[in-house]
């Protein structure tokens, strides 16, 4: 396991663990805002007008549809040429030019992930306010 702690691979490790934070944080949040329920559950919020739901946008819901679905897709084959990447690394027996295009495989990969992600936040913010 000394392998995994070298300073070249320090980086790399920092730059997983960024990146599944990063997601983690995207992933995790909710469509409704903070204390949306509790709102709808008092007394006459329903009468006032609070509790009604937005008429639904027909474009907006199949956007977000064909992006749940996009983002789904780059995430399985992100998540395939990572460990694709993981396979060429640990075969390339010290090989600098093998092990150098596994942590590349990996990085890409990774990045695609986290643009994907940052994409779909970016689109379903924009497409809230419209």
């Amino acid at each position: 396991m000394s392998f995994i702690l070298r300073a070249t691979n320090r980086s790399t490790i920092t730059l997983l663990i960024l990146a599944t934070l990063m997601a983690g944080m995207f992933l995790a949040t909710t469509s409704l805002p903070a204390g949306a329920q509790e709102i709808c559950s008092v007394p006459g919020a329903s009468e006032s007008g609070l509790c009604t739901p937005a008429p639904a946008n027909p474009v907006n819901s199949t956007l977000e549809t064909v992006i749940n679905l996009l983002l789904t897709l780059v995430g399985v084959i992100s998540v395939i040429t990572i460990i694709i990447g993981g396979i060429q690394y640990m075969t390339s027996a010290g090989d600098a030019s093998k092990t150098n295009k596994a942590r590349s495989t990996i990085i890409y990969s990774v990045v695609a992930i986290v643009v994907a992600i940052m994409a779909r936040s970016i689109v379903l913010f924009v497409l809230d306010r419209v």
